[in-house]
């Protein structure tokens, strides 16, 4: 229920940024809101059941979803970078972002390569975290997340004080708040990696 509300709630946001598309000269925020509201819609039960069955029952979905999710969240990432540091240097650090997104994507795909994942799983960590090729899967998945918002949280808390502006000030304080909470689940993720690789199952659930 939780990911059906999320979906729809990001969808809605897609729908309302379309209007000023024309007018909008960096369009990285409703690239953000429809990568990561498709990765969210793959993700829902029904939809990534009926998917992966199209697919084969590879769980090629999960894939798929955890790409649109990185790609998302690294133009979300830019939108607010831009928004708090118009600087002349972000399309230097764009191109670079660029390369470092798209070896996190070729080594998504080659470590789920090798991941024995024989049946569709709505719980895909669960059934097969237990190898060592997911753990990296996940764990390379959610330290890109990881270091994206903690370096977007910093900038946030670094130029909210020359906003000229109490909102602007107040929206780049949530945002974050936002990126520490996401940090914080980062952390819990490779967390519950590492100890599922131990078979410690019980930890893991609790961590989780």
């Amino acid at each position: 229920m939780i990911q059906d509300i999320s979906a729809v709630v990001i969808w809605c946001l897609a729908l309302c940024l379309l209007p000023d598309l024309k007018r909008r000269k960096d369009q990285s925020i409703l690239v953000a809101a429809i990568t990561i509201a498709t990765a969210l819609t793959l993700n829902v039960d029904r939809i990534y059941i009926a998917g992966d069955q199209l697919l084969g029952n590879r769980n090629l979905l999960d894939l798929i979803a955890n790409i649109f999710m990185v790609v998302g969240i690294y133009f979300l990432s830019r939108a607010i970078l831009r928004a708090a540091d118009p600087d002349e240097t972000m399309d230097r650090q764009n191109r670079g972002g660029l390369v470092l997104l798209g070896v996190v994507v070729v080594a998504l795909i080659l470590s789920f390569s090798v991941v024995d994942a024989p049946r569709t799983s709505t719980s895909f960590m669960k059934d097969f975290g237990s190898q060592w090729a997911a753990a990296a899967y996940s764990s390379i998945q959610f330290l890109y997340i990881g270091a994206v918002v903690t370096i977007t949280g910093y900038t946030c808390f670094k130029f909210r004080g020359e906003m000229a502006r109490p909102y602007f000030r107040l929206a780049l304080t949530f945002i974050g708040i936002g990126c520490s909470l996401a940090v914080v689940l980062v952390l819990a993720v490779l967390g519950m990696d590492v100890l599922h690789l131990m078979g410690e199952i019980e930890s893991m659930m609790r961590l989780s």
